[in-house]
């Protein structure tokens, strides 16, 4: 369903047609009542939340990001074409879960529980959600700027105004991450910062995202400047959560790509 709705997005992106982002919303829509299930199924079978493992990781956090675009597509339809953007973003987060390997029968350490590593894991899931969003409407917004301007696509200023919306939405909630992320530790391991490499490459993301809410702010940035500068703070996060953990010997290596 997700990968017919993409169809259906990117088609009404390239002809202007309404209909067809119409379509694609509700496609998207129907798609996440399986992944409803899918989701409860394994938390039911597991007997722990979706955050454990990798794949869990990952399905979670594109369902999260499924929720925020369809809120945020029933009061924007007409930023309903960044889904030609977003939905692939979120398919290669299906696909990829598909092949980690999966284990029954893990339960969770004593150090996840608690108010703080609750919020710790949590907050993530919007965030990323936001994340796609900025970036989805970044891409767009530099895929538009090199076409004659239409009546049925978002305008540019509409494009950007997203972009800065969902950045500050974005670093709000990773900010959230980090600091009950510390505050776990804390509880946990008795030190709020262990200079891990996802410690670390968590807070570039989020000055990163200081950076550009503050350059659009008061030195004026907009348009092409900030959707690149959108792109590189999402690859920076990109880089934190998937690719880090692999290179390196971080302690959230067992939960993240």
């Amino acid at each position: 369903l997700y990968l017919s709705a993409s169809g259906f997005f990117f088609h009404g992106l390239r002809s202007g047609k309404t209909k067809s982002l119409k379509i694609g919303f509700w496609l998207t829509a129907a798609g996440l009542l399986p992944h409803t299930l899918a989701l409860g199924a394994r938390w039911l079978a597991v007997g722990h939340g979706p955050y454990l493992q990798k794949d869990e990781s990952l399905s979670v956090l594109a369902y999260g990001t499924i929720v925020m675009f369809l809120l945020f597509c029933a009061k924007s339809t007409r930023l309903r074409g960044i889904g030609a953007v977003l939905l692939p973003g979120v398919l290669v987060f299906m696909t990829a879960q598909l092949f980690l390997p999966s284990e029954a029968g893990i339960r969770p350490p004593a150090t996840f529980n608690g108010i703080w590593f609750a919020i710790h894991v949590t907050s993530i899931i919007p965030a990323m959600g936001a994340f796609f969003i900025a970036i989805s409407s970044s891409i767009l917004y530099l895929w538009q700027e090199k076409r004659p301007p239409s009546g049925k696509l978002p305008s540019l200023p509409v494009l950007d105004a997203c972009n800065y919306k969902y950045a500050g939405f974005a670093f709000i909630l990773w900010g959230i991450m980090i600091v009950a992320g510390a505050a776990w530790a804390e509880q946990s391991w008795g030190s709020y910062w262990n200079w891990d490499a996802i410690e670390n490459w968590s807070l570039i993301t989020w000055l990163l995202l200081g950076l550009l809410l503050h350059l659009r702010r008061f030195h004026g940035w907009q348009g092409k400047k900030a959707a690149w500068l959108m792109v590189a703070c999402f690859s920076v996060s990109i880089l934190t959560l998937f690719f880090l953990p692999v290179l390196t010997g971080s302690i959230h290596k067992e939960y993240l790509l």
